[in-house]
């Protein structure tokens, strides 16, 4: 009575840990070879098949699977920090800080490099961003 009763215990636990996709490959006599050779046993002496199935089942990480995940670990990070830097910073130009759309301004007079720049500062005199930008950093 007492075999039976084990029998139908061993049975139902591998009914109950193996995936019955894997019972064609993961027989009950092979989980309880398992068992029996690596000493896998429960309190009362019975094969242990969680054990047994976790023995077959659990492929051992060697320290090469660690380094391995712990880079493609990373480099995910520093993909996804970069991605999301790249959402704040804004794009340098002219109309970056107001948030308005780059200066139309042109240079007319091209004669000579002191002409150009002279009429780029007189237009950066009257441009009403950069003395906001002053304004607030001189209060």
């Amino acid at each position: 009575m007492a075999a039976a009763y084990v029998q139908d215990r061993i049975e139902d636990l591998y009914d109950r840990i193996v995936p019955s996709a894997k019972r064609d490959t993961i027989t009950l006599d092979s989980i309880l070879k398992v068992a029996n050779d690596n000493s896998y046993r429960t309190r009362t002496g019975i094969p242990d098949v969680r054990k047994a199935y976790q023995h077959i089942s659990t492929k051992p990480m060697t320290q090469e699977d660690i380094d391995a995940q712990l880079k493609a670990a990373r480099e995910e990070g520093r993909k996804e920090a970069t991605d999301a830097a790249r959402l704040r910073v804004p794009k340098p130009g002219i109309g970056s800080i107001g948030g308005r759309p780059e200066s139309s301004w042109k240079p007319s007079k091209l004669t000579s490099v002191s002409d150009a720049l002279t009429e780029a500062m007189s237009a950066a005199a009257k441009d009403a961003d950069i003395w906001a930008a002053v304004d607030g950093l001189v209060q």
